[in-house]
């Protein structure tokens, strides 16, 4: 059973203009706890543009995280960074950025616990369920999770073909929080959408506890 509070994390989804990743950001942030900048094709003022409007809009800096790009993160002193299978240790970053949220992207238990012993503060772990952006790739499935996140005391966030609905079993199975792409960017009403995850993984949390 998780023990830790529940996190909701927001992944922009690498096919949107700035001003849409910007406009939805800006609308869903009191409902999420972190806003990931995953734009592998923009430029780093791309990045600096998007997260200076973000703020102006009344985004607190501790939400924006962005994927990566370490120096656009430092430069802006944002909230957290996600980091990949091939970035940076995360021993490496918080010798200079002690107060960012440094998460690891991991696909096995064993890479679950390199990222604690490395010093990650979290980890992503996906893709849990089929889902159309990694559709040639095998989904890691519930018992997978359920491994990953016996394995190690840093919190597991769960990434892959969340509904609101499937958001109890990956609570169940010991995460403690859910990452969304294309269910909140590509929702015809990202509010709502985001709102809908939100309470799941709230009711989720509340069942597990009284169990």
């Amino acid at each position: 059973m998780p023990s830790l509070l529940p996190e909701l994390h927001i992944i922009s989804n690498g096919t949107q203009s700035m001003e849409t990743v910007l406009n939805i950001f800006s609308e869903i942030h009191p409902f999420a706890h972190a806003l990931h900048i995953r734009e592998k094709k923009w430029s780093a003022l791309d990045m600096g543009l998007v997260i200076e409007g973000l703020i102006q809009s009344g985004v607190p800096s501790a939400k924006i995280y962005i994927n990566d790009r370490v120096d656009i993160a430092r430069a802006y002193q944002v909230g957290g960074i996600q980091l990949g299978e091939r970035s940076l240790r995360p021993q490496q970053i918080k010798a200079w950025s002690a107060n960012m949220r440094i998460g690891r992207s991991i696909h096995e238990v064993r890479a679950a616990q390199d990222a604690k012993i490395q010093g990650a503060d979290y980890a992503m772990f996906g893709h849990i369920f089929p889902t159309e952006s990694k559709h040639n790739l095998h989904s890691r499935g519930i018992l997978e999770l359920q491994s990953v996140c016996r394995s190690t005391d840093i919190p597991i966030i769960a990434l892959g073909g969340m509904t609101p609905d499937r958001v109890h079993m990956v609570v169940e199975a010991g995460a403690n929080g859910i990452a969304i792409m294309s269910g909140v960017m590509s929702a015809s009403d990202p509010q709502r959408a985001v709102k809908a995850f939100l309470h799941a993984l709230q009711e989720a949390f509340s069942s597990n506890s009284v169990t």
